[in-house]
């Protein structure tokens, strides 16, 4: 297993997600918290599965903690209090994640390996914004400027 991406919640939680190199169902993204050990998060073997083994960038913002897969073709989202699994949202090459939340609502802003920039809704996954194409092959980093 090798950590490789991580994110900090507005409590100082620290999530990470990890690569694993061999066929198996350990969780890949796990919490810590100063002076305690990492833990799992909780979810079935077919969330992990999901991920095909590997995570590319991970992103909070207020209670849900978003973390994309381009080799399953995902961005999952997870409670950042109960750091239970909450739902997925399917994209072909899906990496580069950041989000910004408001009163009432948690975007997701997420780019391609193919070059597509969408703007997704993480409570209900609808995209909010047609898919831009951009010509940019992506990669696993985003980070939201200004709205």
């Amino acid at each position: 297993m090798s950590l490789r991406h991580l994110t900090r919640s507005d409590d100082d939680r620290i999530f990470v997600g990890a690569q694993l190199y061999r066929d198996t169902e350990t969780p890949l993204i796990v919490s810590h918290v100063s002076g305690e050990d990492l833990l799992p998060l909780n979810a079935d073997d077919i969330i992990w599965k999901s991920h095909n083994r590997y995570t590319a960038s991970l992103a909070v913002s207020g209670s849900i903690l978003s973390v994309s897969s381009p080799r399953g073709n995902i961005v999952s989202f997870w409670n950042v209090e109960t750091q239970a699994y909450l739902s997925m949202y399917h994209r072909r090459d899906i990496a580069g994640i950041s989000m910004s939340s408001s009163s009432d609502n948690t975007q997701l802003f997420a780019t391609t390996g193919d070059g597509l920039f969408v703007v997704i809704d993480s409570k209900n996954k609808d995209v909010q914004r047609n898919t831009i194409t951009s010509g940019i092959a992506w990669d696993n980093h985003l980070s939201l400027a200004a709205m």
